[in-house]
Parts: C-alpha cells; sequence; structure tokens
C-alpha cells in the first residue's frame, strides 16, 4: 500500500510539473537546480476553498528561494491507482536545503499556515531531493 500511495504521489509530481500547474507568472517547471522538493497534499473542511487555496499557494510560490511552484485541484481520472481524498496540490523547489528551511521560516508562510490551520481537515507532506541525472 505504501508503495502504491508512493507511486500515487509520483503521478500527482509529474502531472502538476507538465503543465497543469499553478499561475503563468510563476517560474516554470524546467528549473534545473531545484534539487530539494516540498509536496503538500491538502485536504480541506470545505472543498469550495480549494480556488482560494491554490491561489495562497501561488503566492507562496513567489515568496525568496522558492524556483518553481506548481498548485491546483486533484484531477479525478477514475483510475483506482490515484490516491484520492486531498482536495489541492502544491509543489514547490528550493535549490538546497538552506533555501527551503528560509523559505518555511518566511513570515508570510507562517502566517498563511496560522489562517489555513483551521480550514485544513488534514494533509500530507512529502519532503524530498531530486537524484542527480
Amino acid at each position: 500500500m505504501r508503495s502504491l500511495r508512493l507511486l500515487s504521489l509520483g503521478l500527482v509530481s509529474t502531472i502538476l510539473l507538465a503543465g497543469c500547474g499553478g499561475p503563468p507568472d510563476l517560474p516554470g517547471p524546467q528549473a534545473p537546480s531545484a534539487r530539494v522538493r516540498h509536496v503538500v497534499l491538502f485536504t480541506l473542511k470545505d472543498p469550495a476553498q480549494a480556488p482560494e487555496l491554490v491561489a495562497t499557494c501561488a503566492r507562496l510560490g513567489r515568496l525568496p528561494g522558492a524556483l518553481l511552484a506548481a498548485a491546483g485541484p486533484r484531477l479525478e481520472t477514475g483510475r483506482v491507482e490515484a490516491s484520492g481524498g486531498w482536495h489541492v496540490a502544491f509543489d514547490v523547489g528550493f535549490v538546497d536545503v538552506a533555501a527551503y528551511e528560509a523559505w518555511r521560516a518566511h513570515p508570510e508562510h507562517q502566517a498563511v499556515l496560522e489562517t489555513w490551520k483551521p480550514r485544513v481537515a488534514g494533509l500530507e507532506v512529502h519532503d524530498w531531493t531530486v537524484a542527480a541525472p
């Protein structure tokens, strides 16, 4: 089951980075120096708030240190392999762990956490490093 969840997460990341990402003013998914990735899958108490959360994630993707970012709602494909239940995915990349930690500590990121915490029913956070080519 764990391998199926990891496969699903990989597929979600691939879909997000293949062009189903955030607004056009965000850096593109081709940033080769984004070696540290932070992926969050949000389950909202009110799914109707998904567009607002996507917009919030887009703002977070423009904070210092973020090289690329993509956010969007879950794509309903009907595939049994795709994990469900979450409403919004957010994927952001950084040059290194120090940039990621600085981004996490940024006051705007901290404010967003406090604002959205009561509105989120659950989340999955996946931090990983991109293997060298």
